[in-house]
C-alpha cells in the first residue's frame, strides 16, 4: 500500500517537471470482484493454464464458503469468504501501453491495483477516456462487474496544468486543483497543501482530545 502511494506521489514530481500530461484515474466500482460472474474467474484461470487439481479446489470454494473465526477462545458467527480477480483488467490495460504514462526505460505504466482499489494511469484526457469507456468497459461486460461513473475521479497529475476537461473525452471528471482524493486511505490531489494530511490528522486529533477533556 505504501509503495503504491508513493508511485502515485512520484509521479505527480515528474509529471510536473517534465511538464507531461499525464493522468491517474480513480475508479469506483459499483459491484465488487468477488460478487461477480463466477464462470469468467474460471475461464480466465483455464486461461492462464493453472492445472485442474487446483482450479478444482478453487472451484470448491465457491459453493457458499463460510468460515469461522477464532476469537478469545470463542467462534465467532458464520463469515462468507470472498476473492478477488483484478489481473484480467490489469492485463487488458497493458495492452495498449501506448495510452499509459511512458517510464525512462521505455516500459509504460498503465495501472494501479490494490485489493479492491484500481487506478488507471493515462497519457492525456482522450487515452483516460478510451481507457475507461472501452478497455474497463469490456472488463465490466465480461466479469459482471460494474462502474460508479459518477464517482470515478480524474488527477491531472502534472501541477503545472490547470485543470480542464475536452470534448473529446467526455467520460473523464477532473478534480478541481487543491481537491483532496482519498487513496489507499492517504490524500491526493492537484497541487494540495503539501501538510494537507498532518494537518489534517492534528486536527481530527485535537477534535477528539477536547471530548477526552469534557
Amino acid at each position: 500500500m505504501r509503495d503504491h502511494i508513493l508511485l502515485v506521489q512520484a509521479l505527480q514530481h515528474k509529471a510536473t517537471r517534465e511538464n507531461a500530461e499525464w493522468y491517474a484515474t480513480f475508479l469506483d466500482f459499483a459491484k465488487a470482484y468477488d460478487r461477480v460472474d463466477q464462470k469468467f474467474q474460471f475461464d480466465v484461470m483455464a486461461k492462464m493454464n493453472i492445472g485442474l487439481d487446483f482450479l478444482r479446489w478453487v472451484q470448491l470454494l465457491y459453493t457458499k464458503p463460510e468460515v469461522q473465526l477464532l476469537i478469545n477462545a470463542r467462534l465467532s458467527a458464520l463469515v462468507p469468504l470472498v476473492r478477488f480477480y483484478i489481473e484480467p483488467l490489469g492485463a487488458m490495460l497493458r495492452t495498449a501501453p501506448e495510452l499509459g504514462n511512458p517510464m525512462d526505460d521505455g516500459s509504460s505504466l498503465t495501472g494501479v491495483f490494490f485489493a479492491d482499489d484500481s487506478t488507471v494511469l493515462s497519457n492525456s484526457l482522450e487515452s483516460a477516456d478510451h481507457q475507461v469507456t472501452t478497455i474497463v468497459g469490456t472488463f465490466c461486460a465480461a466479469s459482471g462487474a460494474a462502474l460508479n461513473m459518477s464517482k470515478c475521479t480524474t488527477l491531472a497529475l502534472n501541477n503545472n496544468e490547470v485543470p480542464k476537461g475536452r470534448p473529446s473525452a467526455p467520460s473523464i471528471v477532473l478534480a478541481a486543483s487543491g481537491e483532496p482524493i482519498k487513496f489507499l486511505g492517504i490524500y491526493v490531489g492537484h497541487n494540495l497543501a503539501a501538510d494537507y494530511q498532518a494537518q489534517l490528522t492534528n486536527d481530527n486529533y485535537l477534535g477528539a482530545y477536547a471530548k477526552w477533556m469534557c
